[in-house]
C-alpha cells in the first residue's frame, strides 16, 4: 500500500513539474515574440495621448512641449520616443518621465506620458533665530 502511495506521489509530482516546466516554455516564447515584434518598428498614427502625474503644469503645455501631437506618424520603437524624454528632461522641471502604449487599435496607437514633477519649495519656516540675523543670513544665499 505504502508502494503504491509513493509511486502516485511521484507521479503526481512528475506532472506538476512538467506543467510547471511548459508554462514557462510558454512565457519564455511569448517574451521572445514580443521583443520581435517591437524589433521589427512598424509605423503608426497617434490616436490619443494621456499625461499623467502632472499637478503643476499644464498637460496641453507639456504635450506641446513634448512634440507629439494626435494625427502624427510615429514609428514604434523610433529614437523619436529618446528626443522627447530628453529633451523634456532637459526643461528640468520632471524627475521621472516615461512613453507608455495604452492600448493599439489597427494603425492607431494610444500612448501615455508618464510624468512626475520634480519636488519644489513653496514654504520656509525658521525658529529660533532673531530677525536681524535671519535677514543676514538670507541676503548672503541671495
Amino acid at each position: 500500500m505504502e508502494k503504491l502511495a509513493n509511486n502516485l506521489s511521484k507521479t503526481m509530482l512528475k506532472k506538476i513539474l512538467l506543467l510547471a516546466f511548459i508554462a514557462v516554455c510558454s512565457l519564455v516564447n511569448a517574451q521572445e515574440e514580443e521583443r520581435i515584434s517591437l524589433g521589427q518598428g512598424r509605423k503608426y498614427t497617434i490616436g490619443g495621448i494621456e499625461v499623467t502625474g502632472a499637478k503643476r503644469y499644464n498637460e496641453q503645455t507639456i504635450l506641446t512641449t513634448s512634440g507629439l501631437r494626435v494625427g502624427d506618424e510615429i514609428e514604434i520603437p523610433s529614437e523619436k520616443f529618446s528626443a522627447i524624454i530628453h529633451k523634456l528632461w532637459s526643461y528640468k522641471l520632471f524627475s521621472d518621465i516615461n512613453i507608455y502604449i495604452q492600448r493599439v487599435e489597427g494603425n492607431k496607437v494610444f500612448l501615455e506620458l508618464a510624468i512626475k514633477e520634480t519636488p519644489s519649495l513653496i514654504d520656509v519656516k525658521v525658529s529660533g533665530v532673531n530677525q536681524k540675523k535671519l535677514r543676514r543670513c538670507l541676503k548672503m544665499q541671495i
